[in-house]
């Protein structure tokens, strides 16, 4: 079959890899040349712990945002964490086996870590709630290069440097014979189907056209009339170098403050922090900037010498459920969607690609997880949705009479 990838991204670049593994013809559409924003700055820690994020929280969802997309804040508000774990974990462990598996046979030089530690300022209370692994007090910590902590795990997770391994299956993909083709996509329907991709003058045709444009998903599958309800929330991530002192000797992520440190390489520190429903708003002021950084420093236990080395913002993907969107686009025929991982979709970017490559196999079973992924699930509104619409419409016009005794 003949493939239009349509987002270079992790996920576009994984789905990329295995359908050509599988002896199909792909290209890759990418707005951006070369690095793509948002996978690049990825914290790329490849983990199986919980990323639910109460999105309704103070400051996580923007007035504007909240005004404008009241639908789906009205179906976040269903989602649970335990609702959400239930597909997300084992969706996180079939994924970390892949990668396993990927860098066994490929090799690549992506400074893979083996181990992550997962650090608490304050211990959770209940055994459930604490991750498999071994637990280091506050003393092995600071040899570790932390402080601050009352304890944390040594989980044996990858960490990667997300740059370069976005690098590595660009080359891959192309050696491969996979094709790279800058631009713009815009999908043209015909009937039932997509009749073709318009890329500036240029048409181009395939046999499926797979979406895998992250958090400008929606833009794209305008055309075909379904809405993946897919917003971007930005994180901003922060280069450090360390005049080649080694700060920390393992990449961690600090469970109550939200944020991640990782030092693949002697030179360089990276800082991971925020998760913010603001639109694709790239400016993060000076104080948030100076906030992260003292989160993340005043647990550094060895002296160090850090130098500026920039900044990046990266919009992740998020549906109300915080669930990926993975398969056929409603009423569209050979249109599909990969997309709206969140928070992990660098960690999930295997196993969705695997699970619709699937899809396309010849007698091929489909995975009890794809169900949970369904993008018909966001075709049709809530129960109870359009009712509670018309009561609303209704106040509007007679406040007088709703609101007498």
């Amino acid at each position: 079959m003949k493939f239009l990838v349509i987002g270079g991204g992790i996920t576009g670049l994984f789905l990329s890899y295995y359908l050509l593994q599988d002896g199909h013809d792909v290209a890759v559409a990418d707005v951006g040349k070369g690095k793509v924003r948002t996978s690049e700055f990825n914290a790329g820690q490849l983990s199986t712990r919980g990323s639910f994020t109460e999105v309704l929280a103070k400051g996580v969802v923007s007035p504007t945002v909240s005004r404008q997309n009241p639908e789906w804040l009205r179906r976040a508000k269903l989602q649970t964490r335990e609702s959400y774990e239930e597909v997300a974990h084992p969706l996180s462990v079939r994924s970390l086996e892949l990668y396993h598996k990927f860098f066994r046979e490929e090799k690549p030089e992506v400074d893979v870590q083996a181990e992550v530690l997962d650090l608490h300022s304050k211990l959770p209370e209940r055994a459930e709630q604490s991750p498999s692994g071994t637990f280091v007090g506050p003393k092995e910590l600071r040899e570790l290069g932390y402080k601050g902590f009352e304890g944390g795990w040594r989980v044996e997770e990858l960490s990667v440097h997300s740059r370069k391994l976005l690098d590595y299956l660009r080359g891959r993909i192309e050696e491969k014979g996979g094709r790279f083709v800058p631009g713009e996509v815009k999908l043209k329907k015909k009937g039932s189907k997509v009749g073709y991709a318009a890329l500036g003058r240029t048409r181009m045709a395939a046999d499926a056209y797979v979406v895998a444009a992250g958090s400008w998903s929606n833009e794209v599958c305008k055309p075909l009339g379904y809405d993946p309800m897919i917003l971007p929330a930005r994180g901003l991530v922060l280069f450090y170098g360390t005049r080649g002192d080694q700060v920390v000797d393992l990449p961690s992520h600090y469970q109550d403050e939200g944020v991640t440190v990782t030092q693949h390489d002697p030179g360089t520190l990276r800082f991971t922090g925020y998760f913010e429903l603001d639109g694709f708003n790239p400016r993060f002021t000076a104080a948030k900037k100076d906030r992260l950084v003292r989160a993340v420093t005043s647990h550094f236990s060895r002296p160090h010498r850090l130098q500026p080395g920039g900044a990046g913002v990266g919009f992740r993907p998020s549906t109300p459920d915080q669930l990926p969107v993975v398969g056929r686009v409603p009423k569209c025929g050979n249109a599909y969607i990969i997309s709206g991982a969140c928070r992990k979709g660098m960690a999930l970017a295997p196993i969705l690609s695997q699970l619709l490559v699937r899809t396309f196999a010849d007698g091929g079973e489909e995975d009890p997880l794809l169900g949970a992924l369904d993008p018909a699930r966001f075709a049709a509104r809530p129960p109870g949705a359009d009712r509670d619409r018309r009561r609303a419409s209704l106040r509007r016009r007679q406040p007088d009479r709703l609101s007498a005794p």
